[in-house]
């Protein structure tokens, strides 16, 4: 299978569900690296299919993947969701929308416009 993804994404989402989750008993298991690798393609997907690159001037890496890992890890705990889980995807969009250089009205429109085609 080709998967593609930035691998920067994945070791920050990987990182950001660690810190999130200090008192796991078990490390990283096969079936979470699997779901953590498609959340990884799905945000690479988010930002080639929004041009995210033209407005964005930080590491979305830093500012999306690894807080989002975080918040995967504080939500969901060790039951890590599917990429296409609402309650993910909406959460992905807020974070692009607080990190974006551009004005979050504008942001929002944006990606308001991109989902409808």
């Amino acid at each position: 299978m080709n998967r593609i993804y930035d691998p920067i994404d994945l070791v920050l989402l990987v990182n950001g569900w660690n810190d999130g989750m200090p008192d796991r008993p078990n490390g990283l298991t096969i079936d979470d690296s699997h779901r953590l690798v498609a959340i990884a393609e799905a945000l690479h997907r988010y930002y080639e299919r929004h041009k995210l690159v033209e407005w964005w001037d930080g590491v979305y890496a830093y500012d999306v993947s690894e807080p989002l890992g975080d918040w995967i890890a504080e939500s969901y705990g060790v039951n890590i969701p599917e990429p296409n889980d609402p309650k993910l995807l909406a959460q992905i969009r807020k974070l692009v929308i607080e990190a974006s250089c551009l004005p979050k009205n504008k942001v929002e429109a944006t990606l308001d416009e991109a989902a409808k085609t």
